[in-house]
């Protein structure tokens, strides 16, 4: 029997390539089984997603469709009005301030006063 560099036999260094082949194909083999389990699990969490996707996509057509087709203003004022919604600075960059009770723009809580007009210009300042 020859003998290698460290002193093994070279019939070790066979057995050794003969085992790192055959823990490869367990390893491989493995990996094929487990993706096996886990893809229905994927599938359906990606399905979950989708379903969640595809129903805030109609729920916001709808709302917003029901939404234009309610309002008695043309769409282009309609959607500034919507934009104008969060502050007083967004009404006056749309264009909508300051704007009086049943106007595109006003909305309650614009109207600190309660005196119907929302967004009003602020007083100048006494210098």
């Amino acid at each position: 029997m020859r003998h290698s560099l460290w002193g093994a036999p070279k019939q070790w260094g066979r057995l050794n390539d003969s085992r790192e082949r055959r823990t490869q194909d367990l390893k491989r083999r493995f990996q094929a089984v487990s993706a096996r389990i886990e893809r229905p699990a994927q599938m359906r969490w990606l399905a979950k997603q989708v379903g969640i996707v595809a129903m805030i996509a109609v729920s916001s057509f709808t709302l917003t469709y029901i939404v234009l087709e309610r309002s008695s203003w043309p769409l282009g004022i309609t959607l500034r009005h919507i934009a104008s919604a969060p502050n007083c600075d967004a009404a006056r960059n749309f264009g909508l301030a300051p704007s009086s009770r049943g106007q595109p723009g006003y909305y309650d809580r614009h109207d600190r006063d309660d005196d119907g007009i929302a967004c009003e210009p602020w007083p100048p300042h006494d210098q």
